[in-house]
């Protein structure tokens, strides 16, 4: 991914035979309004290629939060994302905000409500919050989320702890709903880009 000022753009590789492609623009007002443009596209096992089958995104998303407040690190961003193929759309209002800092640690927290609509689905509301406590070696996440649709289950907490090898790899153990039927998992993540 690039970013020339008021153009975004980027593409990387999607698998075997795919390649995904995001181009946008930043409109230069206050808040920052920004419009991105994303697809993909793929072959199938003989590297044919199907128009009709192409994917296409459209994201916009607006700063709410004023230049003096980034700087005592709260962040809110208001976004719109349209799958213009599956007729369907969500819409997320995003607060993020650092609370304490330090040469050694950093604590910080999300929350996120997002309203879901799609044309052969119910739509939906989902909020969510979650605090991160950053130390030297490891990662810890306590986050708690609701939603609420048809087929609403009521609100998931779930707990992980991670420690990153590198810039590349992580690995981390996270306890969903530990309060009530604690199940953990184990799971590393690989990460590289070029």
């Amino acid at each position: 991914m690039a970013d020339e000022g008021l153009l975004i753009w980027g593409a990387s590789k999607g698998g075997e035979n795919a390649a995904n492609f995001r181009a946008g623009f930043v409109v230069p007002v206050r808040y920052d309004p920004t419009v991105v443009a994303m697809t993909t596209l793929s072959g199938n096992e003989d590297g044919a290629f199907d128009p009709a089958s192409v994917p296409l995104f459209l994201t916009a998303s607006l700063r709410l939060t004023s230049a003096r407040a980034l700087e005592y690190g709260r962040l809110s961003r208001l976004e719109m994302r349209v799958d213009a193929r599956a007729a369907a759309g969500e819409l997320k209002l995003e607060q993020k905000r650092t609370w304490l800092t330090g040469t050694r640690y950093e604590v910080r927290g999300t929350r996120v409500v997002r309203l879901t609509v799609s044309a052969v689905e119910a739509a939906g509301v989902q909020a969510s919050q979650m605090v991160e406590l950053d130390l030297e070696r490891f990662r810890t996440t306590l986050s708690t989320t609701a939603r609420y649709d048809i087929d609403s289950r009521g609100p998931e907490t779930s707990l992980r702890i991670s420690r990153g090898f590198g810039d590349a790899l992580t690995v981390g153990l996270s306890v969903s709903e530990p309060l009530r039927h604690a199940r953990p998992s184990l799971d590393a993540r690989y990460t590289r880009s070029w």
